[in-house]
């Protein structure tokens, strides 16, 4: 469905909407007992007790009180409870502004963008007027949805209502076009502020590197009265879009030598992504070291990241010893398994994987997968990888009945049969391992992981679509062969990118020139 199409309707202004003054009851409530009661609430069923003596008290028709219980129970709450927050709105036929707004933050805070704008046309509906902070949700809701035709409305509401002057909602703005592409708009936004705060401005940073455009993002860096750690690593994320990972790793010294913010996760996660793609250890084990000096707490993301670093420069203890250091989601173990993988170490790739099953909680998902099976196949493991991917099929894809995994086989023959049609023979030079028995190698390399993937984008893509496939080891040479000649059976584009950049296959040649 069209969110503009569904909404576009809903969030026409009243003609007597206006900005409503609030009283300030907070005096006049805030030393009453059953409200100091309600502050000392922890759980949803400590303030049940306090909401049934507010009813008996009679005073749970006061929107004061009714707007303090449903921030307890959609916001407060160490486990929010949005339908008992929701009750307390339906409880009023004309639910009070602050009420609508602690529904519309809660149902942003619980991911749910969409519930916010349904009910802030349900607030409107309700002649009930939007105030400032209603304006800054909703923006922010149009922001996640990515729904810039609401967005636009919006702004033509605040407009007339004159509170594009609001520093809260002009930045809601700015962020708003400026994450949507609209950059002209968010320009116009940014450069009418008399004084546009930071948030503003790295905003606009933002914008401009979603766009790759240079020129601009350089301007903007460049004219900054101040920076922060956000301006610092949008810069630095643009360099690595781009694939300028030198200076990405020039602006990271640059952060450092201007004194102006502290370095954060987000910012070690870039430079160890920058020095990834350089093969560059020393300068990793630098990053490395600077974490643990700064104690910078090693997350998943951060984790995963240095694992990455030093499997893909050649340090495989070094990962392990970051691994076994670091809080685990399934990100982190597919990354020590790839990197097992991508050293030649399949048999350790393949304990992991079977220590990841049984003792850590944590589900394996496709990456997982891939990781598994480039294992088996580089380390001629063949029995194992089809087991693998018999278990792949029936337990983690769900009903093993309804699998497709007959399907996959099937178009694995066929690929293999007009292949050899072609004058296609596999390239045995490529199996690694010792293995003597010319059909078993043969096995192994129909079972490398782009040819599954491009049989499972065969049965499950439309004809004539482009087939993407990211891989994290190199192209073998016997697929590189193979998918040249795919192209042509079967009439499709093929995108790989593998460990060192991207292979377009297409009409029987690469666009690596067979140099990779």
């Amino acid at each position: 469905m069209s969110t503009t199409l569904a909404f576009a309707p809903l969030l026409t202004t009243p003609a007597t909407i206006k900005i409503p003054n609030q009283p300030n009851q907070q005096q006049h409530h805030h030393h009453h007992p059953n409200l100091s009661l309600l502050r000392l609430c922890a759980h949803v069923r400590e303030a049940h007790q306090v909401h049934a003596i507010i009813i008996k008290s009679a005073q749970s028709s006061d929107p004061y009180y009714a707007g303090r219980l449903a921030e307890f129970y959609a916001i407060l709450s160490t486990e929010p409870c949005l339908s008992h927050a929701g009750k307390v709105l339906s409880s009023f036929p004309n639910p009070p502004t602050f009420i609508y707004n602690t529904l519309i933050r809660a149902h942003l805070n619980a991911g749910d963008p969409l519930h916010s704008l349904l009910l802030y046309h349900q607030m409107l509906s309700h002649s009930t007027d939007p105030d400032r902070f209603s304006f800054t949700f909703v923006l922010k809701a149009c922001t996640q949805l990515r729904a810039l035709p609401l967005g636009q409305q919006l702004h033509s509401q605040i407009f007339k209502l004159g509170l594009v002057t609001d520093a809260h909602i002009r930045n809601k703005l700015i962020h708003l076009y400026a994450t949507l592409g609209d950059l002209v708009n968010a320009r116009k936004l940014f450069d009418g502020s008399p004084e546009p705060d930071i948030i503003a401005w790295n905003s606009l940073l933002e914008g401009y590197a979603a766009a790759k455009d240079g020129e601009s993002i350089h301007e903007v860096f460049d004219m900054m009265p101040a920076r922060d750690v956000v301006s610092w690593n949008t810069l630095m994320g643009f360099y690595i879009e781009t694939g300028e990972f030198e200076e990405a790793i020039l602006t990271f010294r640059s952060m450092q030598e201007s004194g102006e913010c502290q370095p954060n996760r987000v910012t070690m996660i870039s430079v160890l992504t920058a020095v990834t793609h350089s093969s560059a250890l020393g300068q990793g084990k630098w990053v490395h070291a600077y974490i643990d000096r700064n104690k910078i707490e090693l997350d998943e993301k951060l984790g995963s990241a240095l694992i990455n670093m030093y499997s893909k420069c050649g340090c495989v203890e070094g990962a392990v010893y970051v691994f076994d250091m670091t809080r685990k989601n399934c990100d982190t173990w597919n990354a020590m398994i790839c990197g097992f993988t991508a050293n030649g170490h399949s048999l350790r790739a393949l304990e992991l994987f079977s220590k990841m099953e049984k003792t850590s909680g944590v589900v394996p998902n496709y990456i997982t997968f891939s990781c598994v099976l480039n294992a088996c196949s580089h380390g001629g493991l063949v029995d194992e990888g089809m087991r693998l991917f018999e278990k792949m099929s029936a337990v983690y894809a769900g009903d093993s009945s309804l699998s497709r995994k007959t399907e996959i086989y099937e178009m694995l023959g066929e690929m293999g049969d007009r292949l050899s049609l072609v004058g296609y023979e596999p390239d045995k030079e490529q199996v690694l391992l010792d293995i003597e028995d010319d059909e078993a190698k043969e096995s192994s390399l129909s079972l490398h992981s782009e040819k599954l993937a491009i049989a499972f984008s065969l049965i499950s893509t439309e004809a004539c679509s482009t087939i993407r496939i990211v891989k994290n080891l190199r192209v073998c040479g016997d697929c590189h062969a193979a998918i040249k000649l795919l192209t042509v059976i079967y009439d499709r584009d093929i995108i790989v990118r593998d460990s060192s950049r991207f292979h377009h296959f297409q009409k029987g040649s690469c666009s690596c020139g067979d140099y990779w």
